[in-house]
Formats: structure tokens, sequence, C-alpha cells
């Protein structure tokens, strides 16, 4: 980074490097070459993946345009029936566990505050008349 650079030129910055590493990233590897798991990122590594954009090319293939939630980058990948419906049986295993941890969290903050609340009323620090406008 330059010296003295804001934070408005290393938006830039990172943007732009995004953007040529996608352009390059096209000349370098075919679209259709296919990473192990398609929700992992190929610049971060992370885990975070998710599909922007698609559309059906044949009766076998899929052309999925991609964007990590971590980093930003973006690729273009073309897959078989059978890779997209596995992406997809991954992006609902993700779906399914951020439902889960979402509903753990909930508990344990209506957990904390009834507890709250709890030992307020047993201290005599609030009474019904609290909750009457």
């Amino acid at each position: 980074m330059v010296p003295g650079a804001g934070p408005s030129d290393r938006r830039t910055m990172r943007r732009t490097i995004t953007e040529l590493r996608d352009l390059l990233g096209r000349f370098v590897r075919p679209a259709h070459r296919l990473e192990s798991r398609l929700v992992l990122c190929v610049g971060c590594h992370a885990d975070f993946v998710n599909p922007v954009s698609w559309h059906e090319l044949s009766e076998t293939h899929w052309w999925i345009r991609l964007r990590c939630g971590e980093c930003g980058f973006v690729r273009e990948v073309e897959v078989t029936n059978e890779e997209a419906q596995r992406f997809e049986h991954e992006l609902d295993r993700g779906v399914k566990q951020i439902a889960a941890a979402f509903v753990r969290l909930d508990r344990e903050r209506m957990i904390a505050d009834s507890d709250a609340i709890t030992a307020a009323l047993e201290r005599d620090l609030i009474d019904p008349g609290d909750f009457f406008r």
C-alpha cells in the first residue's frame, strides 16, 4: 500500500485486485475446471461460496457464477447435473447449520433475559407496574 492511503483507496485496490484475479483466472484455468468442492473459495479457502447466478447450458451441464462471502472473490464454473446437485446439498447443509445456530443462540438469549428479569423481581427492582405504559 502507498503510505498515507486512505480506506477508500484500500477498498478500490481490493476491488481492483479481485477483478484482475477474476479476469486472469479465466485465462489461466478454463471455466469448466472444478475444484473439489464448490463451496470452497479458491482465493481465501473459506467455505462461504454461494451461487450468484446460474443457468442450464444443456441437459447435463450448468453454468454457475459463484461469489465468496468472505473475500468477495468471483468465479464462473461449468458443472454437471451431479456436481450441481452435490453443491445444492452442501448449501442446504450450511443453511441447516445456520438455522440450528440461530435457534441455539436465541434460546441462550431468552434464558439470559428470563434470568435477569427473575433476579430483578426477586430483588424488588421491578414490579408488574413497570410493564404498564
